[in-house]
């Protein structure tokens, strides 16, 4: 059986942002997708966890390993694909297995070798003659070729094309297939978690000034906050929104403590409902519908009325 991945209490303080107090843990056998807007923390979270950057307050573990006391051990039990590789661009292909396979338990060169030909990646190619998409390709035949149990996604597929994505979240269903494997998916393609990812971890980024949190203050932020704005299931998520929509007049009908926000137009009106505060009147049921991911993000993250 394989580790958890737990997160207490994680701060790192960047200067003019703070991420703060950030805890969740992630279980084998699960696809935790990250999202939240520009500058919620997402990368910032990412790349803590990874050990690009030293945080200042927490902890983070995978397994019995913690990132700090047992740091080798903890890093060979990552895996991770970026946006931006973190490979050197004038190193070819096979050159970076070589290179960089020794530092991680397990790593099989011929696996390795055989899962760049699957993505047309020759031995020779360098890394900075490679397309965007062939960069990421690259990146995930490292990280599967090498025994890494938590393997971390940050906007993996944004520079990938639409066939190659249906093919990528198979891989990563596969990955947690064995009940074994953790898989963190960072991304701001909030449609694509709908169908791959088990729960969503959402950040929110506020002002200092704005934030209730005493917290925030004491930790020295001087600008925006990271912080974690729900921790739930797809489902749990879903099922505790509606959107109804309907005439404006029908609308004042819904009571206002439940509306999160409120788009009118002379074609469309519609408003976004927090079930947790209450329930939509009998007559409206028929106007209501589940809200998928995206529009859930949007309306709360907006606000519009």
């Amino acid at each position: 059986m394989g580790g958890n991945l737990e997160i207490k209490n994680l701060t790192k303080n960047m200067g003019k942002f703070i991420l703060s107090n950030i805890s969740f843990t992630a279980y084998p056998g699960e696809i935790l997708g990250i999202i939240g807007v520009n500058g919620s923390g997402k990368t910032t979270l990412i790349r803590t966890i990874i050990g690009a950057y030293k945080f200042d307050d927490g902890s983070i573990k995978f397994g019995d390993f913690d990132s700090y006391e047992n740091q080798k051990e903890y890093r060979c039990k990552l895996a991770y694909v970026m946006e931006k590789s973190p490979f050197s661009p004038s190193y070819r292909a096979k050159e970076i297995g070589e290179l960089y396979g020794p530092y991680y338990s397990g790593f099989d060169m011929d696996k390795y070798m055989k899962l760049l030909a699957e993505y047309d990646i020759l031995p020779s190619d360098k890394l900075n003659s490679l397309s965007k998409g062939q960069k990421i390709k690259q990146q995930i035949a490292f990280a599967m070729s090498y025994d890494a149990e938590c393997f971390i996604f940050d906007e993996p597929t944004g520079n990938l094309d639409v066939d190659y994505r249906d093919e990528f979240y198979e891989m990563m269903r596969n990955v947690v297939a064995n009940e074994e494997n953790v898989v963190l998916y960072a991304t701001h393609l909030v449609d694509e978690l709908e169908y791959i990812a088990d729960r969503i971890l959402w950040m929110e980024r506020v002002r200092v000034g704005d934030s209730e949190k005493d917290e925030d203050k004491e930790n020295g932020a001087n600008g925006w906050v990271g912080r974690v704005k729900c921790f739930m299931s797809i489902d749990e998520l879903k099922d505790s929104f509606r959107v109804i929509e309907a005439p404006e007049e029908i609308l004042k009908q819904v009571p206002s403590e439940m509306i999160i926000s409120k788009n009118t137009s002379e074609i469309h009106s519609e408003v976004m409902v927090d079930l947790r505060e209450g329930e939509i009147p009998t007559e409206l049921e028929k106007y209501a519908r589940m809200a998928e991911l995206r529009e859930i993000m949007y309306h709360i993250e907006t606000g519009e009325e």
